[in-house]
């Protein structure tokens, strides 16, 4: 059964179908990408750690079994993906073409301030079920510890942006587009 609790289903079969909507973003970054645009490139790795997210949450939240062996492949290709794409992109070249072109400051106070947020969030529910000895919904939990697993990543990526990295601007870019410039990017 694909949601075997209440619960599961009402907390998974709306991310299901956001997932859903993954696929023809992920689609047209790669097709933008591919069509020569910074942009794709650079909503393309988003897209993947947003994909990665989601199969981080079902396998914390399910067991083992086919569909937990499916996230995990799914896991492995996203994160490896997303990881050799961000590697093999030319960071200088991006950061030369983009600075002063994009709101670094609000894109990395957003990514850092997010990625703050929900790291606290995420240890705050769990610790409060710990010392309250209150039981976690699954799915809650799931969510929770991937927020805790990969926030920090949020984090770095910002820190690295608000100090003008090379690095910074790879990962950190897909949240401080200025509009007037998405369109010459």
């Amino acid at each position: 059964m694909m949601y075997p609790t209440k619960e599961m289903l009402r907390s998974s079969l709306p991310t299901d179908l956001v997932n859903l909507l993954g696929m023809p973003v992920l689609l047209i970054s790669i097709w933008s990408a591919r069509n020569g645009r910074l942009v794709g490139l650079l909503l393309w790795p988003g897209v993947l750690l947003y994909l990665l997210y989601h199969d981080i949450v079902f396998l914390f939240a399910r067991t083992f079994g086919v569909l937990f062996l499916l996230h995990l492949v799914s896991a492995a290709i996203n994160f490896y993906a997303m990881a050799s794409l961000v590697l093999s992109m030319d960071g200088i070249a991006v950061q030369q073409r983009l600075a002063g072109r994009v709101a670094e400051k609000v894109g990395s106070g957003v990514l850092v301030g997010l990625g703050v947020l929900f790291f606290a969030w995420a240890i705050t529910v769990m610790v409060t079920a710990l010392v309250t000895r209150t039981p976690i919904d699954v799915s809650e939990l799931a969510v929770r510890s991937t927020d805790a697993l990969l926030s920090p990543s949020w984090i770095i990526g910002g820190l690295l942006l608000w100090r003008r990295e090379a690095l910074g601007y790879v990962v950190g870019l897909a949240c401080c587009f200025r509009p007037a410039c998405c369109s010459s990017v």
